[in-house]
């Protein structure tokens, strides 16, 4: 059994989830809200405005102060520029479309650390 666990262990150790894993809450709030667009909406794509509308909602929740815009375009590029978001155009500012680059249950099992749900 022990193999087996071992296994299991290394199939949910990626870079990937690591990397998700060690961002920061305002990174996490952003991949969250773009999985619950995913699921409300059924489709894999959503743009930045349904993200960023997402991060003000959690944040009023929680008592935490909003980010401004500028920092949660900050966070796109930078998950954009490693791969884990997909983006059409960022001239398209808050309308660009988003689409993640990376396995969806891989960024479930990194924020929730909960596998696949089938």
């Amino acid at each position: 059994m022990e193999h087996v666990d071992e296994a299991i262990q290394q199939m949910f150790s990626s870079p990937v989830i690591a990397f998700i894993k060690s961002s920061s809450k305002m990174t996490k709030l952003f991949l969250e809200g773009m999985l619950n667009e995913f699921t409300r909406t059924g489709s894999e794509e959503t743009t930045l405005l349904k993200v960023s509308n997402h991060i003000d909602t959690i944040c009023k929740f929680e008592g935490i102060r909003p980010p401004s815009s500028s920092i949660i375009l900050t966070i796109c590029v930078r998950l954009a520029a490693s791969h884990v978001v997909l983006v059409d155009d960022f001239r398209n500012d808050i309308h660009m479309k988003l689409r993640l680059g990376v396995d969806p249950d891989d960024v479930n099992y990194a924020l929730t650390g909960k596998g696949p749900s089938h």
